[in-house]
């Protein structure tokens, strides 16, 4: 009996002991193995790291963004700092399409466009002018039709002469020159003589109107002669030179369509400046050389209600200083055709 007893034991426990070591194994086999140890990172080392990541995350945000608003602007560009706006007509007010509109300022040109089949025209400016200024529009059509106005535009500084504006300039300034009538225009031929005899590649410059406005300048031919177009009608003032001679005249257009200029040396002017009451020497004395011409006031557009001529002086040369003797040297000067004083 106690035999029987001792090997039940046994038994009992080798089945109990194989049943642990199979639930040991189950265990094992849901659990997998043990992962290794990682060592922790600093936390210096954590926000480097995490700022670097940030910093390429946003590059490409804004390269992105970049490239969006690039996609749905065009191309970059900077608008305007000034548009001079307008529009062309004829003589008899009917819009007029098709006209070359040049802007410039003191004979520098800043643009140029051609206006539409409805005469409107802008011309556009990338940067204001350094000071109030006063820009000259030309327009011209084909070689018979001409004219000119001027257009105030605000500079970044008030000019303190004539400006009467006291406030800062707006963005983009939209600059209304209203409307340019074109006149007729003529051709003038210009013969260059010295001693009456022809002076090939002489150059020669047209000015008309007052304020004047430039035609530009041309060369003689071969035969001495220079043809300018798109002259509109009054007077012109004309200047022809070579390296040693000059020569002037002017021309009353359409009245007249040729003249001749002769040219001759240049020359300097001494010119003395006393006290009328003691005769005595005037020493810093400013002395400037002026032309003297009649103008008719239809032609100059300066005083059209006014009747008959009136008398334009034209500031050619520079003040210069009298010295202690009170005498002023005005070099360069050249005289033809027209009358000079000295003030």
């Amino acid at each position: 009996m106690a035999r029987k007893l001792l090997l039940l034991a046994i038994a009992l426990s080798a089945v109990l002991a194989g049943l642990w070591l199979a639930f040991e194994r189950t265990v094992n086999d849901s659990s997998g193995a043990r992962p290794a140890q990682v060592a922790e990172p600093k936390s210096g080392d954590t926000n480097a790291a995490l700022s670097g990541q940030a910093a390429a995350q946003s590059e490409d945000d804004a390269a992105s963004r970049r490239e969006q608003a690039d996609i749905a602007s065009g191309p970059p560009s900077e608008p305007p700092a000034v548009v001079v706006f307008g529009r062309i007509v004829d003589e008899r007010h009917f819009p007029v399409g098709g006209a070359h509109v040049v802007l410039s300022l003191d004979q520098n040109e800043l643009a140029r466009a051609e206006n539409d089949e409805h005469g409107g025209f802008e011309l556009a400016l990338a940067h204001r002018p350094a000071r109030d200024a006063s820009l000259l529009l030309t327009a011209s059509r084909g070689a018979n039709q001409v004219g000119s106005m001027r257009a105030t535009v605000r500079g970044e500084v008030a000019n303190s002469e004539w400006s009467h504006w006291h406030q800062r300039p707006e963005a983009v300034a939209r600059v209304d020159a209203g409307t340019l009538v074109l006149n007729p225009a003529f051709t003038l031929e210009v013969r260059v003589t010295a001693s009456a005899r022809p002076v090939t590649h002489a150059q020669v410059r047209a000015k008309a109107g007052y304020p004047p406005l430039d035609l530009g300048e041309v060369r003689t031919d071969e035969r001495g002669v220079a043809s300018i177009s798109n002259v509109p009608a009054g007077v012109v003032r004309l200047t022809a030179t070579t390296m040693e001679l000059e020569g002037r005249a002017l021309a009353y257009v359409p009245d007249e369509s040729a003249v001749t200029i002769e040219l001759l040396e240049r020359f300097a002017a001494s010119i003395v400046v006393v006290d009328k009451s003691k005769g005595r020497p005037i020493p810093d004395a400013l002395v400037a050389v002026h032309e003297t011409i009649s103008v008719g006031a239809s032609a100059t557009g300066l005083a059209r209600n006014m009747p008959g001529e009136f008398i334009a002086n034209l500031p050619s040369h520079p003040a210069v200083p009298t010295n202690a003797e009170g005498v002023a040297v005005v070099p360069d000067l050249s005289l033809r055709h027209e009358c000079r004083d000295s003030k």
